[in-house]
């Protein structure tokens, strides 16, 4: 019996980035970086306190509360069903979840 994966199966060969390659894309996520945290630039750097939700008349309401006492809110229309809160750790860039908050149950 063979158990060796099919040809159409095979993961392709990944060739190693070079050097130069590694630095432009480490220039652009930099980058993309840069302009997320110029989105909003009156809380780069704030120091988070707290994180509150609630919902009132169909609309989602997202508090984060700074130590310096200020608070940036986000409003969202109904039709968003939250299907997973999670803290993950991006520092190697692969997210991993350091813990599951709410998971959605899956109907079948």
């Amino acid at each position: 019996m063979n158990t060796s994966p099919k040809e159409s199966r095979q993961m392709p060969t990944i060739t190693a980035m070079t050097a130069e390659d590694r630095r432009k894309l480490d220039e652009r996520i930099r980058d993309k970086h840069q302009k997320l945290r110029n989105k909003y630039p009156e809380i780069y750097g704030k120091v988070v306190d707290w994180i509150h939700h609630s919902v009132e008349d169909g609309t989602l309401y997202i508090c984060i509360r700074f130590q310096d006492k200020t608070d940036f809110a986000l409003e969202f229309s109904p039709q968003i069903v939250r299907v997973g809160t999670e803290l993950c750790d991006s520092a190697t860039g692969d997210f991993d979840v350091i813990r599951n908050y709410y998971k959605k149950e899956e109907r079948e």
